[in-house]
């Protein structure tokens, strides 16, 4: 199981969490999302598009596969790309999906 930043905050609100999302009963999991909270990730969703859109061109991966999108960030990150979306970054049991990779002058992304 690769370490994630919403593992660690599920982990953070509930260190049963982790194990009962992935070993726990199948029929105790929430399968239908709250209306507000679809309105909210919509609406977060929609905020986020405008943003990045206002930066100018940037290169969209996300879609594909994690190992898919890891390995065209792996190579937008070799070719320096400006602005890289939804990239993916793995090290070891280690994974990061940032919104957005912005590299600075002296060559070094940001998230």
């Amino acid at each position: 199981m690769r370490i994630t930043a919403s593992k660690l905050y599920d982990y953070l609100q509930c260190p049963h969490r982790i194990w009962r999302d992935t070993y726990g009963p199948q029929e105790e999991k929430i399968i239908e999302t709250n209306p507000f909270v679809q309105l909210l990730w919509d609406r977060g969703v929609r905020y986020e598009k405008e943003i990045i859109d206002s930066l100018g061109a940037y290169l969209n991966l996300s879609e594909g596969s994690l190992e898919e999108r890891f390995k065209k960030t792996t190579e937008a990150l070799k070719n320096k790309i400006p602005l890289i979306y939804q990239g993916v970054l793995i090290k070891d049991e280690l994974m990061g999906i940032p919104d957005l990779l912005e590299i600075k002058p002296n060559g070094n992304y940001i998230p």
